[in-house]
């Protein structure tokens, strides 16, 4: 799900922000997920959209090639309730339930996502959190969207990266999610998801939807590669490569380094993808 079938991957968890005092998202890049500045507004009625809505506006509005570093405001597009704003108060609140429910989600898969729990961990009442996540769906929801806006970001700072030949954009982004592959937290991450996709047709739905954002972005750096590949192979092509960036986990359960006798197959993994993409 995140391009490669990271299109979903993890968060590099926490970073402590002194001046508001919760804890915020960074990205594989190391660029905090934080809100855009907003207006302040009276009153807040947050409820967080589906993530099936959520990717679908963001395919529809961001930009193929932003800036290193831009970032969309996933609270205005994906937690804001028909065009209400988010005081700076209610945005700390939505960053600490995120942190909370993703740790949770982490640890203790889905069956663990309590409302109450999430509630506790984050420090607030349980009314306090309904009003913005009203549902633990919505809340399943608002995790897979962010870490998919965590990759998406990743994405575009490297294919805003003109340093890089399109074969170096395809090799960059391979290596990004295969290091992030051995992180026992994106291993966790991951398997929750696939595990209770197996269960719930809601958590079936927004995985595809992000495998196939994930195979759209692998496809794209393909055809940068090979322009000449039909749209359709193209497609599979990218299916292949996400399978076998996915596939890498199984090797390395709550590991960060794979084992001794198949030492270097990232490289293997890597020359084998770019083989793929440039074959006729």
């Amino acid at each position: 799900m995140s391009p490669s079938g990271s299109a979903f991957r993890s968060l590099q968890w926490n970073r402590h922000d002194p001046e508001s005092g919760i804890e915020v998202f960074q990205n594989p890049v190391d660029q905090p997920i934080s809100p855009l500045p907003v207006h302040e507004a009276d009153t807040v009625h947050v409820v967080c959209d589906r993530a099936s809505a959520a990717l679908a506006r963001h395919q529809h509005h961001r930009p193929k090639h932003a800036l290193a570093g831009q970032q969309e405001d996933f609270l205005k597009r994906a937690a804001l309730d028909n065009g209400r704003v988010l005081t700076e108060r209610g945005k700390h609140a939505v960053n600490k339930i995120m942190a909370s429910a993703i740790e949770i989600f982490v640890d203790e898969g889905y069956g663990g996502l309590t409302m109450r729990k999430v509630a506790a961990k984050a420090g607030l009442a349980l009314s306090n959190l309904q009003h913005y996540f009203p549902t633990r769906e919505d809340i399943f929801a608002a995790i897979l969207t962010v870490t998919r806006e965590t990759y998406a970001n990743t994405y575009d700072s490297v294919r805003a990266d003109t340093s890089l030949t399109p074969e170096g954009r395809l090799e960059k982004v391979v290596r990004l999610l295969l290091e992030d592959s051995k992180q026992p937290r994106t291993q966790s991450l991951f398997v929750n998801f696939w595990a209770l996709a197996q269960t719930q047709e809601f958590a079936r739905k927004m995985l595809e939807e992000g495998y196939e954002f994930q195979r759209g972005v692998i496809a794209g750096l393909i055809e940068a590669v090979n322009p000449a590949l039909p749209q359709a192979v193209r497609i599979r092509r990218a299916a292949l490569v996400t399978a076998q960036i996915e596939g890498l986990i199984v090797l390395i359960p709550q590991r960060n380094r794979f084992p001794s006798d198949i030492k270097g197959i990232e490289n293997d993994a890597v020359m084998a993808i770019l083989a793929l993409a440039k074959a006729p």
